[in-house]
């Protein structure tokens, strides 16, 4: 009879660190990024939109023009990634999804997901905003090392904060449910005072001169 040769602790523990990795695969790095204004040379009369990072081997620069486009303008996002160890731009997919932002309800999708492929040294993208209101950009690549997500605020118009209608939404059914409670108080008060059995009237008592003491008449 073959006796069976024992597994080995190390061997455990590569078997079960692959298993694990395959069921749980690394997440990709996200980062919420934070653009700013700025004049170019080429738009001097209209601000563009911005956005510089260093992130782990990889240099990105976004530029949106116009930085704050009006409903219904054609706008034109161009993305530059550059790979700091090789010197060499990225030559893989860069993806673009863009996200209509709303308080307590899901966003929508508005753009994308596009695909776009390195032209002249950058990815560009010309996604129109139909409605004013505020947004979100999702550049996604995949590095050399691992998946990278950027998400950028951005402005369409002249928009409102999403929680402002919240918030006048829930003092509007506060002051309902005030108004309602009161209502429901008075309508109590009034049943107790209807249903009340009324106190019978005393009678008058006649009394004559004979019942007074001589000191009341």
């Amino acid at each position: 009879m073959k006796k069976r040769t024992p597994i080995s602790r190390h061997c455990i523990h590569i078997i079960w660190g692959m298993a694990v990795c395959i069921a749980f695969p690394a997440a990709a790095h996200h980062i919420l990024g934070v653009p700013h204004y700025a004049y170019d040379e080429l738009y001097p009369q209209t601000p563009v939109l911005t956005y510089k990072a260093n992130l782990h081997t990889y240099r990105i620069e976004m530029t949106a023009y116009p930085g704050k486009p009006e409903p219904g303008e054609r706008t034109s996002i161009h993305v530059y990634i550059l790979n700091t160890e090789t010197g060499m731009i990225h030559d893989g997919d860069v993806t673009l999804t863009i996200t209509r932002d709303r308080a307590l309800l899901p966003e929508p999708v508005v753009y994308g997901p596009i695909e776009a492929e390195v032209e002249e040294a950058m990815f560009k993208f010309f996604p129109n905003f139909e409605r004013t209101g505020n947004y979100s950009l999702e550049l996604s690549f995949e590095g050399s090392d691992d998946e990278w997500i950027i998400e950028l605020p951005m402005q369409v118009g002249e928009p409102r904060s999403p929680w402002l209608a919240v918030g006048a939404g829930g003092a509007t059914l506060l002051a309902l449910l005030i108004g309602l409670r009161a209502f429901r108080i008075k309508k109590k008060r009034a049943e107790r005072v209807s249903s009340a059995v009324p106190l019978p009237e005393a009678e008058p008592v006649e009394t004559s001169d004979q019942d007074l003491r001589p000191e009341q008449i």
